[in-house]
């Protein structure tokens, strides 16, 4: 309980701290019910938990006030979501009938139902509609006359729609569940069979006549067909997929207030694969309606943070918009420090930062972002970016004629021997080798390598964090003098 009651108060969004201090009035007669909002204020003012000084305040009524305090908060925070989640206010509204009916007002009980019904169906909330069912049914047996008949059998045989409903919502969480499990063991294998394994496996889920008729399991449908068909490579498909999850999104908006986390999660991977997909302007109506999106609760800020910025990065470094790219740095530090951002998080904001920065000619401002990447030497996951970052900093050296563009060579041979990515190897070892020969020969003969180094890339198939695609431009750069963020715009122009 003691970390259980810092972690609750530290979760808390400023508006929920408020709403509790107001509605929290201190009672008399009760020591403990005095203390508990000292308490909250001691504990909302530490960064860190400070047992000792807790001790010292509340002496042995420490104990006791922790509960009540934990427990007042989450009754406190019932009814201030009760304002916001229709679920919680429907289960509001059958507590109230159930209350109402025992004490012997079952008309009051009705209308209560109704009202709890009409929210739940307009929540398509399968699971509430049938509660409210089967309390409707109490109420009639308790109330029962020869004229609700057809009422009761009515509430009998809806109870098997609901059911047959429930059974889809289950079947397409049953399935979600199986093809996460199944995604993650085919993103850790390089073997293609492992990833057309998942074709076969999940063949019926993948037919359109498989589609559920109610509207939350066709929802988790979608979701799930657009990570099967992404990891089939098939991203056109998982485009109309996704396209079709975005249209329920959009048709029953009290969804989206439901299940903001899921909403934000299928708004920037249907951004995700825009991007990919090259559709540049659907792309930017989806940044603009993430980026517009207000966050009620501090964790769902911070996943609305990482998801907007990094969609935001990722559309940036495919269109060439080196706008506000200070703002964005300061921005992503904020982010970070804040919320308390994963190092694979952090990663995935600073290579693209990077890329942008490149990109934009800003080379020293690269060079420090590439250097904030190479130096985890301990981190295990994206690897991937850190070999990435060796090679866009030995190129940002390159351009600032840096002192230590051989030791950072050097570097990154050693960084890329350490990491177990095969695909990347012969890729970089090459660039490297041109870089390390562009260095050296005199400006007369550097021509000539500038175009062998275009030639290679033209023959390559790879694409790491649109690491070839910042490569072709930059050799675009010294062959024709075009600018590496021109060529992008100009050739993000040409897919609108």
């Amino acid at each position: 309980m003691k970390d259980d009651l810092f972690s609750l108060i530290q979760a808390m969004a400023p508006a929920e701290k408020r709403y509790f201090k107001v509605n929290s009035k201190k009672l008399s007669g009760e020591k403990v019910q005095a203390d508990y909002v000292d308490l909250f204020e001691l504990l909302n003012k530490m960064e860190e938990l400070d047992e000792a000084k807790l001790r010292k305040v509340f002496d042995k009524r420490l104990a006791d006030t922790r509960a009540y305090l934990y427990d007042a908060i989450l009754r406190s925070m019932r009814a201030y979501r009760s304002k916001r989640f229709l679920y919680s206010q429907i289960k509001d509204k059958i507590i109230d009938a159930r209350y109402l009916l025992d004490v012997g007002l079952p008309e009051q009980a009705e209308y209560c139902l109704g009202e709890a019904k009409q929210m739940a169906e307009s929540a398509r909330d399968t699971l509430s509609l049938l509660e409210i069912n089967r309390e409707y049914r109490k109420l009639l047996r308790r109330t029962f006359t020869q004229g609700k008949e057809t009422i009761l059998l009515a509430l009998t045989e809806a109870q098997r729609f609901l059911e047959a409903q429930m059974q889809e919502e289950f079947w397409a969480l049953s399935n979600s569940d199986k093809v996460i499990v199944e995604t993650n063991r085919v993103m850790r294998s390089e073997n293609r069979a492992d990833t057309e394994r998942l074709r076969s496996q999940f063949a019926d889920l993948l037919d359109e006549k498989s589609t559920p008729k109610g509207i939350r399991a066709q929802l988790a449908c979608f979701q799930i067909r657009v990570v099967l068909f992404y990891y089939l490579g098939e991203i056109t498909q998982a485009y109309a997929e996704g396209k079709k999850g975005m249209a329920l999104w959009k048709e029953f908006p009290v969804l989206r207030e439901e299940e903001p986390f899921s909403y934000i999660n299928d708004l920037a991977n249907h951004l995700t694969l825009a991007i990919q997909q090259k559709d540049y302007p659907e792309a930017t109506t989806l940044q603009q309606q993430l980026e517009q999106y207000k966050p009620q609760s501090v964790n769902e800020e911070a996943w609305w943070f990482r998801k907007s910025v990094g969609t935001d990065l990722l559309l940036r470094t495919n269109t060439g918009n080196i706008e506000g790219l200070d703002q964005m740095a300061e921005k992503i530090r904020a982010g970070i420090q804040r919320f308390d951002i994963t190092i694979s998080g952090q990663f995935h904001f600073y290579i693209n930062l990077a890329l942008l920065q490149f990109i934009a000619g800003t080379y020293q401002k690269c060079l420090e972002s590439c250097e904030l990447l190479v130096r985890q030497h301990q981190v295990k996951d994206r690897q991937d970016a850190r070999v990435i970052a060796g090679l866009l900093r030995v190129m940002a050296m390159y351009e600032l004629q840096h002192d230590d563009f051989e030791n950072a060579l050097r570097s990154s041979d050693r960084l890329l021997e350490k990491q177990e990515i095969s695909f990347l190897e012969d890729f970089e070892q090459t660039i490297l080798g041109f870089l390390r020969t562009l260095n050296r020969a005199p400006e007369r003969e550097k021509r000539p390598i500038w175009q062998k180094m275009e030639q290679y890339l033209a023959d390559s198939n790879h694409s790491l964090l649109e690491i070839a695609t910042l490569l072709r431009g930059w050799v675009a750069l010294h062959l024709t003098g075009e600018p590496i963020v021109e060529r992008m715009r100009r050739e993000a122009k040409g897919h609108k």
